[in-house]
């Protein structure tokens, strides 16, 4: 039997807060209930479906699992990014995030009530872990 959850790190509703240049972004860590897994689903929330972003999964060590999915947000609220044709199986933390394709668009939203350290900032080589919000990044897994 086949079992899909949906793991997530905030209260599901936020503020809007994350924008960045192109090229840059945010990402959640995720800590997967049992292993081996395969991420079936991402989901983000958009405050404006105003361009494309390019959607990545990364192992615990930050390496690129599978390519990046060009996605584009087609109105505000939670997004959801069909990752299953990637076939990506993970065996420990995992994270799902975004890196914009134009400046400052889409809008992602942040939870400030209970954060946990989970959410990052990504530039490249760089990723500066956020203290003080999470993300609203999902990742829906199957096992």
């Amino acid at each position: 039997m086949v079992y899909e959850t949906e793991l997530a790190y905030d209260s599901g509703t936020g503020t809007p807060d994350a924008s960045w240049q192109a090229g840059k972004g945010f990402a959640v860590r995720f800590t997967p209930p049992v292993t081996p897994l395969t991420l079936a689903r991402a989901r983000f929330y958009f405050y404006c479906p105003c361009s494309p972003v390019e959607v990545h999964v990364w192992d615990a060590s930050r390496h690129s699992l599978g390519s990046p999915v060009l996605a584009s947000p087609t109105q505000a609220g939670w997004f959801v990014v069909d990752l299953s044709s990637q076939n990506i199986t993970v065996n420990g933390d995992f994270y799902v995030g975004l890196l914009h394709t134009g400046d400052y668009q889409p809008i992602l939203g942040s939870d400030f009530a209970a954060p946990d350290g989970r959410s990052y900032e990504v530039d490249g080589a760089y990723w500066e872990q956020q203290t003080s919000k999470d993300y609203l990044i999902r990742a829906t897994v199957r096992y």
